[in-house]
């Protein structure tokens, strides 16, 4: 099931609402980790038949998901995170030869969570500690399976090795750093954004003991930094939420260069990604999905998520170039498909009133992407038989 919208122009500055889309859909609980799946003909699948099933444990506020969204099937799977309360939030793909590994923060939890998926029927949860009131954010995976991860709360930087499950913490000397977002660059420098200090920082480590952070000033105070992303080793590109701004750092000069503010305002841009040419990023109370150019360095066209009031959230783009987002308090995920004209399309995800956060594309076009409910509801279920 999804709603399309066409909008018949699309102007550089205009901003237009459009009603809002409430959805409530028919949920069920089975076992922790239990999966669902949501055809287009909106029947609850339950595939653990000897579960019992419980609409209002599953709606139960603090409850926390993993989804899986298949564009071609147009249906989703559900999978409960096992802790409750984890209010995930970041969340990365990172593929083996016969499993998926998806990667995300329980910022409620303390904890860094993974979900090995080989099929519908073949799957496992894994969560990893850590001290109370780290509060991680984001995380990212490199190429051997590490995940690297913020810690929001505690002023460090973190790495567990997807093989081993050992965990590595690396301080940040910088008091109130708060971090927030992180990348990888092509050196295996880990760059992230300080949301108490208005810098971009650098992390190099030569061995769990042996390693260097530098930081630099983005030359605004209260800058609110949020996204960061590494175009190459010496482009890297931050968003400044709170200045309505983007801010490229060069760390060779060390330069850093702001581009004019989004206008009109607030936007708030949030979170970014990378794609030929291009740079698109959210606008939480924008409510746009959003391009800056890299090729000219100036803002693009800004694209008005059809459901009011949304807040884009996080956002990633497919083999094909289409822009996938989350709705934080829209209830659904979004793509975005701009040729001469732009498209989006709108899924409801099947939850109650749920809270999307981290999105991801992986490299079969299949998104995914987490959210938790905020409020109990008792609907019917169907089950197959």
């Amino acid at each position: 099931m999804c709603t399309e919208h066409r909008p018949g122009s699309i102007m550089r500055r205009h901003l237009y609402r459009q009603s809002y889309l409430v959805i409530s859909l028919a949920i069920g609980l089975v076992l922790a980790g239990a999966i669902l799946l949501w055809p287009k003909a909106h029947a609850l699948v339950v595939e653990t038949p000897q579960a019992e099933v419980s609409s209002s444990a599953l709606a139960a506020p603090g409850t926390s998901f993993v989804l899986r969204f298949s564009p071609t099937l147009e249906t989703f799977e559900v999978f409960t995170i096992p802790t409750a309360g984890a209010a995930p939030d970041g969340i990365a793909v990172f593929e083996r030869q016969d499993t998926m590994e998806v990667w995300f923060a329980e910022s409620g939890a303390d904890r860094i969570g993974r979900l090995i998926y080989t099929d519908t029927t073949h799957y496992t949860f894994q969560e990893y500690g850590l001290p109370a009131g780290s509060r991680p954010l984001n995380v990212v995976v490199d190429g051997t399976g590490r995940a690297w991860f913020t810690e929001n709360g505690r002023n460090r930087i973190g790495r567990i090795d997807g093989a081993t499950g050992i965990t590595h913490e690396f301080v940040i000397s910088t008091t109130n750093v708060a971090p927030m977002d992180l990348d990888i660059a092509l050196d295996g420098s880990i760059w992230f954004t300080e949301q108490g200090t208005d810098h971009i920082g650098k992390l190099v480590v030569n061995t769990p003991s042996d390693y260097e952070v530098r930081e630099f000033h983005v030359g605004l105070s209260d800058a609110g930094l949020a996204g960061i992303l590494v175009e190459n080793n010496d482009s890297i590109w931050a968003v400044l939420s709170n200045q309505n701004k983007l801010a490229r750092l060069q760390p060779s000069v060390p330069r850093v260069d702001r581009t004019p503010p989004l206008y009109p305002t607030p936007a708030h841009p949030f979170m970014a990604t990378l794609a030929p040419n291009r740079l698109w990023f959210t606008e939480l109370y924008g409510n746009h999905i959003s391009l800056f150019i890299l090729t000219t360095q100036e803002f693009g066209l800004r694209y008005t998520v059809p459901t009011a009031d949304s807040r884009p959230y996080d956002l990633s783009v497919d083999s094909t170039g289409a822009v996938w987002f989350s709705e934080q308090f829209g209830g659904n995920i979004g793509r975005l498909v701009v040729t001469t004209t732009a498209t989006f399309t709108e899924f409801p995800v099947p939850l109650p009133r749920p809270r999307i956060q981290g999105i991801a594309v992986d490299s079969d076009d299949v998104v995914w992407f987490v959210a938790d409910t905020w409020y109990t509801v008792h609907l019917p279920l169907v089950m197959r038989e």
